[in-house]
């Protein structure tokens, strides 16, 4: 299986790296990114860095490839330096706007660089939830924030399209902190109607514009694709089946799916949907994933159980 997969892998990360070798870090970005300078020179955005560095990581875990551990290694220093110089302990990823997905992400891949290298970071990781949970935080719900200043002013409040990643990264980083996210997420964010599932984008008392990341949003119910679709990650790493059932039957209903030669393709969704659906399909059975590592002795445990359970993704097909 791993002979089938690992060259796509492969060539996604090899594609990834020359476009930012030719072009630079804005072939990546919104146009945006090129209205004002960023504050640290030089310029480099710690959504390409981080994901970069979880891609390469992610890729080693299942079989080691040694022409990743260097280049990941110095994007993980890069990362750290930053962090170490600014009092906040932050990175942009545009020009003086840093997002709490792309920090989860590079602690997430900070873990997979420990596990694989033998490094610690485990005291760099530890300031920077100590600092988030005092300065990052929305007051109303104790939710992260989504994105905010390099001096810690908050951009935006919290986001259903980034909460729930978040909370699936940190669970490697700081379980009972991620478990708090996702609870309180849920409690905010999450929506069952009638047995259907979804995510809203916005708390009751955040209402925050829509954006690229939310994707549409229904008005009067305020369903929101991306917070629906991180929702199922989210849902399958906490183990709350009940609603990754209801999840599930939403999907069914409304995203149009077409089953052929035992395929099933959900014609409303996008490579972006499909991928975080199918991750949580991987994540349901307690299978390998890129950050299970820390937690991967208690999934093994669980297995028999988890694995009894995951048939609730597939209930509808």
């Amino acid at each position: 299986m791993m002979d089938q997969y690992l060259p796509v892998i492969d060539q996604i990360i090899h594609e990834t790296v020359k476009i930012e070798q030719k072009d630079g870090i804005y072939a990546f970005l919104m146009p945006y990114a090129k209205d004002r300078p960023y504050r640290v020179k030089p310029a480099r955005s710690l959504f390409i860095d981080g994901e970069l560095a979880l891609m390469m990581g992610a890729r080693r875990i299942p079989q080691e490839e040694p022409a990743y551990k260097q280049p990941m290694t110095e994007r993980l220093n890069i990362i750290e330096q930053r962090w170490r110089a600014n009092p906040l302990m932050v990175a942009e990823s545009y020009p003086n706007e840093c997002w709490t997905f792309d920090h989860a992400v590079a602690l997430a891949a900070f873990k997979v660089a420990d596990r694989l290298d033998g490094t610690d970071h485990s005291a760099l990781c530890k300031g920077w939830i100590s600092i988030a949970k005092e300065k990052l935080v929305h007051k109303a719900t104790r939710l992260l924030v989504s994105s905010f200043t390099t001096d810690g002013t908050p951009l935006d409040g919290p986001e259903g399209s980034t909460i729930w990643m978040v909370a699936h990264c940190l669970q490697v980083v700081d379980e009972p902190f991620a478990r708090d996210q996702y609870q309180r997420a849920r409690k905010e964010l999450g929506r069952v109607v009638l047995g259907f599932g979804y995510g809203a984008e916005w708390p009751a008392s955040w209402q925050g514009p829509r954006d690229i990341d939310s994707g549409m949003v229904i008005p009067v119910f305020e369903v929101s694709a991306g917070s629906s679709g991180m929702a199922f990650m989210a849902a399958t790493t906490f183990h709350d089946w009940d609603f990754v059932q209801s999840l599930a039957a939403t999907l069914d209903m409304a995203a149009f799916p077409s089953r052929k030669k035992g395929e099933l393709k959900y014609c409303a969704s996008n490579q972006v949907g499909d991928a975080a659906v199918l991750y949580a399909g991987v994540l349901s059975r307690g299978r390998w994933h890129p950050v299970s590592f820390a937690v991967g002795e208690t999934l093994r445990r669980d297995a028999a159980g988890m694995n009894a359970r995951a048939n609730c993704l597939d209930s509808t097909q």
